[in-house]
Order: C-alpha cells, then sequence, then structure tokens
C-alpha cells in the first residue's frame, strides 16, 4: 500500500496473490508423495526448511522503514484485546465442532454458546471503550466498519474461504474413501483448482483495474456456488475425468475473484489505516475459513457415527440406513423410490498377526450385515450397488 500506485493496485495484488495458488498446487503432491514413500512426519519437512527461508529473505530484502517497530509499541499493543479475540474464536470453533472437546453433539453445548456470547459482548465492550490517558489503539478498529465497500469486500471473501475449505476438506475424503484413490494421487487430484487459480489469479486483478471488482467479484462467487451445486447433484459412479474438469472450473473461477475482492476492500480506505484494514480484512476472511472446515466436519459427522458400533454393529447400521430414510423423506423422497448403494469401509477383518482381533472385527462385519439385510427388507429398500474396501487399518 505504500510503494504501489492504486491504479495499479489490482494487476499487484493479483500478481501477489498468484503465490499462493502456487504453493497449493505444488504443496498437495509432495505432501502426497512423502507420504506415501516415508509417512507423515515427512510432510513436515518443507513447511519448516521454507518457513526459515522465508524468515531470511524478509529479513534481507524487505526495507527497514516497512519493518521497523514504532517505539514503545510492544508497551502500547492491545495485548488484552488480541487475548479475549483469541478466546472467542476458538470458543465459537468449539461450540460449532463441541463433540470431541465436551462430548455433547456440535452445535448443542449450551455452555460454550453462553461462554462464546459472554467473550463476544467482553471483547465488543473492551475495543469499544473510550480509552482517555491510555496509550495505544484498539486492536480492532471499529470505525473501517463504516465503509461500505469495505465491509461487502470482507464479507465476500469470508463467504469465498467459507465455501472453499469446506469443499477442501470434504474433497480428499471423497477420494479416499468413495473413490480409493492413494495419497499421491489425491495430491495430484487437490493441485488441479490451485493450478487454475494460478492462470487466472493475475488476469483477475488486471480485469479489476480496468472494469472495477463488481464483474470478476460476481463471477467467481457464482462459479463457487454452482460448483457446490454441481458437486451435490454428481452421482458416486461419474468418471473422474469429469471430476477433474469441474475442478479446473472450480479454480479458475476463485482465481477470477482473487485479487478484485483484495482491490474493493482497501479501495476507500484513509491511507493512515491501510495496514490495520489489511490486516483486519485478512483476519476476518480466515475466520470464514475457519468456520468453513469445522462446519464441513459438523455435516460430515451427522452422518458417520462410529463410536455406536463399539456397542453393536448391527444396530449401528440399521440405524443409519433409518436415519437416511428419513432425511430422503424430508426433502420431498418417498418409499418405493428409493433405492441404497452398500459402501462398507472396513478395518481388516482377517485374522493375522498384525491383526490380532481379525475375528473380531469379522464377528462386527457379520452383524453389520444382518442389520443391513434386515434394515433394507423392513424399507423395501434395494441395493443397487455396492463398494467394500476390507483394509481401511492406520496405526498412530
Amino acid at each position: 500500500t505504500e510503494i504501489v500506485d492504486p491504479r495499479q493496485r489490482g494487476g499487484v495484488l493479483g500478481a501477489w496473490g498468484v503465490t499462493g495458488p502456487m504453493t497449493a498446487c505444488a504443496a498437495p503432491l509432495v505432501s502426497g508423495l512423502l507420504i506415501e514413500n516415508w509417512g507423515w512426519r515427512a510432510a513436515m519437512a518443507p513447511p519448516l526448511f521454507l518457513g526459515v527461508l522465508a524468515f531470511a529473505i524478509v529479513y534481507r530484502v524487505i526495507p527497514a522503514r516497512l519493518t521497523a517497530p514504532r517505539a514503545g509499541f510492544l508497551g502500547s499493543f492491545d495485548w488484552t484485546g488480541v487475548g479475549l479475540l483469541a478466546a472467542l474464536t476458538s470458543s465459537f470453533l468449539f461450540y460449532l465442532s463441541s463433540r470431541p472437546i465436551t462430548g455433547v453433539a456440535p452445535l448443542r453445548d449450551w455452555r460454550l454458546l453462553a461462554v462464546t456470547l459472554l467473550l463476544g459482548g467482553a471483547f465488543g465492550w473492551w475495543e469499544a471503550r473510550p480509552r482517555p490517558g491510555r496509550r495505544g489503539d484498539a486492536f480492532v478498529d471499529f470505525k473501517l466498519f463504516r465503509i461500505p465497500t469495505f465491509n461487502l469486500a470482507t464479507l465476500c471473501a469470508s463467504l469465498r474461504l467459507f465455501t472453499l475449505n469446506g469443499l477442501s476438506f470434504l474433497m480428499p475424503l471423497y477420494l479416499t474413501d468413495v473413490r480409493g484413490l492413494s495419497p499421491a494421487y489425491i495430491g495430484l487430484f487437490a493441485m488441479i483448482a490451485p493450478g487454475a487459480m494460478v492462470v487466472m489469479v493475475f488476469l483477475g486483478g488486471r480485469l479489476s483495474d480496468r472494469w472495477g471488482s463488481s464483474v470478476p467479484t460476481i463471477v467467481g462467487l457464482g462459479t463457487q456456488g454452482l460448483t457446490a451445486v454441481i458437486y451435490y447433484l454428481l452421482p458416486d459412479t461419474v468418471p473422474l475425468w469429469v471430476i477433474v474438469l469441474i475442478q479446473v472450473y472450480y479454480g479458475l473461477g476463485l482465481g477470477f475473484a482473487l485479487a478484485a475482492l483484495h482491490r474493493a476492500a482497501l479501495a476507500h480506505v484513509p491511507e493512515e489505516q491501510m495496514g490495520a484494514a489489511a490486516g483486519l480484512y485478512s483476519m476476518l476472511r480466515f475466520f470464514g475459513s475457519a468456520i468453513g472446515t469445522a462446519l464441513a466436519g459438523v455435516v460430515l459427522a451427522a452422518g458417520v457415527a462410529p463410536r455406536y458400533s463399539d456397542i453393536d454393529t448391527y444396530h449401528m447400521m440399521a440405524s443409519v440406513i433409518d436415519m437416511a430414510v428419513r432425511r430422503t423423506l424430508a426433502v420431498g423422497g418417498a418409499l418405493g423410490h428409493i433405492a441404497g448403494l452398500d459402501n462398507f469401509c472396513w478395518p481388516d477383518p482377517v485374522q493375522s498377526e498384525a491383526t490380532p482381533d481379525g475375528e473380531h472385527k469379522l464377528a462386527q462385519l457379520v452383524r453389520a450385515c444382518r442389520g443391513l439385510r434386515d434394515a433394507c427388507l423392513a424399507y423395501r429398500l434395494p441395493l443397487v450397488s455396492g463398494k467394500d474396501s476390507m483394509k481401511n487399518d492406520y496405526s498412530v
């Protein structure tokens, strides 16, 4: 913001924005190959090396006038505001996915909700209260929310990352559990959308300088929404090349809107507030990213209850079918027009040295098959296809 002409800001933000998709394009393939050959710990080495390298580059290249802290900065910084915001964010995310934290189903632990509301009120009061005689500024400058373009661009950017991270969380699970792909192939698939983004980010930034931010943003967000609808309607048996084309289309739309949103968020912010506005904009859009990932996990977990199988796999299987039928009826389906796909993802049920409890797992599988048969006969639900994956073991 200090060294770029505002009339060229979209193009520069586009060039800068290419670095993220380029990293996201290369990282999944490298990580997949490392995990497949040397285990998950090997995937930690590249981020460590690149982090040290980035620190050295910033230290050597960035002008000192842009990095030198203001005198007395540490003493005047709003550490209380930071602490309250961190606690508020953590509490809200715990509320969204509370089962691992408190054992209560997601979005139903009212204690966490009460704590979240209390922390939200405390943070708002602390940041908005007058500061006569106190050094330093509020961590979040609420006056920025008086700028309409900043508000709208921040909301759109948050929704963009909300959708992006929700789909990004679910895609590897789909490729693993439904398609049975290896980590290396999943890494290849994860490269597709970021690769398409690289093509479009710079172009979207240049076009936003010429046309404004509205057209690239509408096109990009519309592409995300349409992609979500396509995936919702997609059958399990669709060829993989169709998934590739959808990911290319998805990545092109993501890239088209990226620089335009950055440009719109900062377009009408006064120069003296530019740094605070850029930080707040990034924080809020990544907050949308965190919520998207958390809610994707909640939605997925709503149809997966693995702990029930520890009690009895017969009733676990029957309950899964009952829930699927009820949800289908709730959105307009009708008994007699519903078919099932029995996709088993099961640990190794063969007794061996590596699987000492194989006989128990095999007995659980028999119970599950009986529950499947009885529930489907009760609902007159034909099973038209199936896929069995019987070696889903892992060790920690």
